[in-house]
């Protein structure tokens, strides 16, 4: 699910090997996915992540700052101005779209899967009026692959033990 949404995010922005993307939420599935994605495709990508997965996020070629005040200058800087669309996948927060609308020239490069209220009223996108979202499973496939050569995964933040007394169908 998450391959299909980065890809299906990326999708809508025309990302291309000329394109500087930031992907707001580095560190969540989504954008974990979207970051060695949008790499494939050749667009340099930047990405916003707390400490925890950043090495691995530069590891895919991603150019990460962190999240929280100051965010928009930390991405100017880093891109050398503003970049040209974003991927928000971030969890909600009230801050995000206005300070995501400070990295790029027109609201209309910020596309949000996750902060749709925020959205509406700014002139930033939100992924679920765009659609038809549909489904890529050509990119599942593809990630499916990559990751058995060892060249696409996405960090496991953690392991939910099964509740006493329920079975594993493994």
């Amino acid at each position: 699910m998450a391959v299909n949404t980065a890809q299906l995010g990326l999708d809508l922005l025309g990302v291309t090997p000329a394109t500087t993307l930031l992907v707001n939420g580095g560190t969540t599935t989504g954008g974990f996915a979207a970051v060695p994605l949008a790499r494939l495709t050749g667009a340099r990508v930047l990405t916003t992540a707390g400490p925890t997965h950043t090495e691995a996020l530069r590891a895919t070629g991603a150019e990460v700052t962190a999240y929280g005040t100051g965010m928009a200058e930390r991405v100017r800087e880093l891109a050398g101005g503003p970049v040209d669309v974003v991927l928000d996948v971030s969890p909600h927060d009230d801050a995000t779209i206005p300070e995501l609308l400070r990295t790029v020239t027109d609201p209309h490069q910020v596309l949000t899967i996750s902060n749709l209220s925020q959205a509406h009223g700014s002139g930033a996108r939100d992924a679920f009026t765009e659609g038809p979202l549909g489904h890529r499973y050509d990119v599942v496939g593809e990630c499916s692959q990559l990751a058995a050569e060892g060249q696409f995964g996405i960090p496991v933040a953690r392991i939910i033990p099964s509740p006493t007394g329920v079975k594993s169908s493994n």
